[in-house]
């Protein structure tokens, strides 16, 4: 009987001990991020399995953009986290059911509602880019306020544990992005003959 009891207490003693462990361990990893990431990070605590995965998989990618230098932001106004490369501005968000992060870079180009040969052409050139390029996905918006389209590129980056060389593939996909900006700049603003 009394063997039991002190076994008892010791499962008991060991439990607390782990449990303050990873406690302090947590503690001192929020303590390493900045206050807009603690933040972030404290709005998307749930404690359900896939979301855990879901911000995982946003935890490397992010790490893997402070690796390459990339500053970055979280705007709460779209939910998205916004970071620059190559002095560019793109957008980054993740998808709660599937593990892929979905980048985007927005406003490339813009084209008036009244310029109809210039925005024909821009739509012919969009088709072009689509079909041979893999990786991308370019579009464009309506934005009746400043009447003009806006022209905007996306790729999704997916998050499988198996994919080895996560930082090569995002600046694969990053670079895919910035030469669609720039080769797709070139064909909208060459004239047909």
């Amino acid at each position: 009987m009394i063997i039991a009891v002190i076994v008892i207490g010791m499962i008991i003693l060991f439990l607390c001990w782990a449990f303050f462990k990873e406690e302090k361990r947590l503690i001192e990893e929020e303590s390493r991020l900045s206050p807009s990431d603690s933040a972030i990070r404290q709005k998307q605590y749930i404690t359900d399995e896939s979301t855990d995965k879901h911000n995982a998989d946003l935890d490397i990618v992010l790490q893997l953009l402070r690796n390459m230098g990339c500053p970055y932001h979280y705007d709460s106004n779209i939910g998205q986290y916004v970071f620059q490369y190559q002095g560019l501005d793109f957008l980054i968000r993740s998808s709660q059911e599937e593990h892929v992060l979905h980048c985007v870079l927005p406003f490339w180009y813009e084209v008036a509602f009244d310029d109809f040969e210039h925005f024909a052409h821009v739509r012919k050139c969009i088709n072009q880019l689509n079909l041979h390029i893999d990786v991308n996905a370019t579009f464009y918006t309506r934005d009746d306020d400043h009447r003009s389209f806006h022209i905007h590129t996306c790729a999704d980056f997916p998050m499988f544990d198996s994919l080895p060389a996560k930082s090569d593939y995002l600046k694969h996909v990053l670079n895919g992005l910035t030469y669609v900006r720039n080769r797709g700049t070139l064909l909208f603003d060459k004239k047909e003959d």
